[in-house]
């Protein structure tokens, strides 16, 4: 899925990363190669971090030297936080063994970069299938009905909080006008307009409430 995104640069200025080093060891990346599996499924996370102000992908290379060879590695992600920190966010370490990432680790910490190395156990697996399942209904309010998030509202304002299974139960009885409603929760949620505790996985015992509450 192309994620549509307001927070997502082609490309970053390399001043700030030129300030400690040369431009041999860190270089434009004009040529981005396709994703991994694992950095396509981050960015959603990056899309729903509320702390994360922009990110790039494959930002930069960087070049270092290892067994008397000049090689480059590619970081995954630059990330700009609200607090103006920044950082490189690197998924994908390849066939490198341990002695080859640390020359690799070694030559950002002494151009003063920072950077954090995240393996899939890392990365919250509740946190990750929400936010895929949520970017179906990215985008998709053009398919919804005003009426059915008025019901929605209504619904959810008399009970506070509810489950999912709840809300359908009380919009009605057949099959097709509970898929309506449900398409439009999940909508509301993607669109932090319902909140629930996003360290659960969804489903439809998942408890919603007002963001507003």
């Amino acid at each position: 899925m192309v994620i549509i995104s307001s927070k997502k640069t082609y490309e970053i200025d390399l001043t700030r990363y030129l300030i400690n080093t040369d431009s041999i060891i860190i270089q434009k990346n004009s040529e981005k190669k396709i994703a991994q599996q694992l950095a396509k499924d981050y960015m959603h996370v990056l899309e729903k971090d509320d702390d994360v102000v922009k990110y790039c992908e494959q930002p930069f290379k960087i070049n270092y030297f290892f067994k008397d060879l000049i090689k480059e590695f590619i970081p995954d992600f630059y990330v700009k936080y609200k607090n103006e920190e920044e950082e490189l966010i690197i998924l994908n370490i390849g066939n490198k063994d341990a002695s080859e990432l640390s020359e690799i680790k070694k030559v950002l910490k002494e151009n003063s970069v920072n950077f954090s190395i995240l393996q899939h156990q890392d990365i919250d697996s509740n946190l990750l299938f929400n936010y895929k399942f949520l970017s179906n209904y990215y985008n998709k309010g053009r398919f919804i009905n005003d009426m059915d998030i008025h019901t929605v509202f209504t619904i959810v304002d008399k009970f506070k909080k509810l489950t999912i299974n709840q809300l359908l139960e009380e919009v009605g009885k057949t099959f097709e006008r509970k898929a309506e409603i449900l398409y439009v929760t999940w909508y509301l949620i993607n669109s932090n307009l319902l909140n629930f505790n996003k360290e659960e996985k969804l489903s439809l015992n998942t408890i919603i409430w007002d963001k507003h509450e």
